[in-house]
């Protein structure tokens, strides 16, 4: 299957597809559920929650990732990792738990692998978010994220689901 064009008809590359299909993730999923996603953004208390929820749930206690709520230093990114420090910088006005996941996903990567998975949004990001959302909300949205993966960044990301994934994402 041939990854889907976006809405004016350009085919995504890696990285802007997998961005894609997590905000239509988000529209097909979390806003049917007020507790997952809301219009207000996410104080620093409830982001500090949910960052140590979804960690310990994984089995990455220990330290957090520091987070700094400076904004973004482009415009068209609410979030970012600094590879140099491993520090999270999100942008306080958009500050939603899909992007609070997002970012600490490339956190992961970034403490445990080399510097070049921070930007990466390649089959081991997607494999650590789709564990992410498992974690912070369960099989079925984590089920819904693979598929719209698989659906919009194409046939490499379904051959590394079936060779790695739990049976719950296969």
């Amino acid at each position: 299957m041939e990854p889907t064009t976006d809405p004016w008809g350009r085919l995504p590359d890696e990285g802007p597809a997998v961005c894609w299909a997590e905000d239509l993730f988000v529209s097909e999923y979390l806003y049917d559920d007020e507790l997952t996603e809301r219009d207000e953004p996410m104080t620093p208390e409830e982001v500090s929650a949910l960052v140590r929820r979804v960690l310990d749930a994984v089995g990455r206690p220990g330290e957090p990732p520091q987070v700094e709520y400076d904004g973004a230093e482009d415009p068209d990114n609410a979030g970012r990792l600094s590879r140099e420090t491993g520090v999270i910088h999100l942008d306080p006005r958009c500050v939603r738990p899909m992007l609070v996941l997002h970012e600490l996903a490339h956190w992961l990567l970034w403490r445990h692998l080399d510097e070049r998975y921070v930007v990466s949004h390649g089959s081991d990001f997607r494999f650590t978010m789709c564990s992410l959302v498992e974690a912070a909300w369960g099989d079925d949205y984590a089920e819904g994220l693979a598929d719209l993966y698989a659906e919009h960044v194409g046939e490499l990301w379904r051959a590394f689901m079936a060779e790695h994934a739990p049976e719950a994402l296969r």
